[in-house]
């Protein structure tokens, strides 16, 4: 079907394109070009913290992003082609080639796709199996461990989204209700029946200590406990991780911070 549409998010201040989507013109609902809106709601559910910073910007000096459709009533392939041919053109930001916020060549995507019916008798078994074997359908390791690969590389890009903000007291109470309901509370034999694993909390950090002897001490998801219970400083060990050696201190301190001294405090 023809119903997909190429488009540009235009910078008023240069008129140049600095973004190049794809999306479904939407007919039923009466939001034909519902796609390429989406970018000025607040609630975007594509999240991409370079082309938000764009637009920002733009309305924060009292201006409005422009946005125009480059080509209609295309084929999804097509449609995919022409993002693809648009974004190599002018070049990407975040890999220095040219002037759009896209962070990726364009033409992903499996909107429409119709899986077989062979595919999803294997996803049937598959889930079956790990319902069977855990209580409730639980991905596996090398799942987490990606995603937690996956968001290490976007903070080392973009940074932490969360850096110098704090979150209302509304929304820790929301984010209070939402653990209480994932089982994030409950003791670790318990914790199989809302997902988590059995053993230990794939999402937990884990960090290495090492005291001025050399030895090291793995922890994972107790770095506060762990400083605690050994007499140490929560802010100093905060303040040198992944720094190397904590020096000692310059004036007088408490005694916490003293013990502190010599030590080393990393995170992988």
């Amino acid at each position: 079907m023809n119903n997909f549409f190429v488009y540009a998010l235009i910078d008023p201040r240069n008129d140049k394109p600095f973004y190049i989507g794809k999306g479904t013109i939407r007919l039923k609902d009466g939001t034909k070009y519902r796609r390429m809106r989406e970018h000025f709601c607040k609630k975007e559910k594509n999240r991409n913290p370079l082309k938000q910073n764009v637009i920002k910007k733009i309305n924060s000096l009292g201006l409005d992003v422009k946005s125009e459709i480059l080509f209609d009533n295309l084929n999804e392939q097509d449609a995919f082609d022409k993002e693809k041919e648009l974004i190599s053109f002018y070049g990407r930001r975040n890999d220095g080639s040219g002037i759009l916020t896209n962070l990726t060549d364009g033409g992903e995507g499996t909107s429409g796709r119709i899986y077989t019916e062979k595919e999803k008798e294997k996803c049937r078994i598959r889930m079956i199996k790990r319902i069977e074997e855990n209580g409730v359908y639980i991905a596996p390791p090398e799942h987490y461990e990606k995603l937690r690969l996956i968001t290490i590389e976007r903070f080392k890009k973009f940074g932490n989204p969360m850096q110098g903000k704090k979150h209302t007291e509304e929304t820790k109470k929301k984010l209070s209700e939402i653990r209480k309901e994932a089982g994030c509370n409950l003791p670790p034999d318990q914790r199989w029946r809302f997902g988590l694993p059995k053993e230990k909390n794939y999402f937990a950090k884990k960090t290495i200590f090492i005291n001025p002897d050399g030895e090291e001490f793995e922890v994972i998801g107790e770095f506060r406990k762990f400083i605690s219970d050994n007499g140490l400083s929560l802010y100093v060990f905060k303040k040198y991780l992944n720094k190397g050696v904590i020096p000692p201190p310059k004036t007088n301190s408490s005694k916490a911070r003293i013990k502190s001294s010599g030590w080393q405090v990393k995170r992988t």
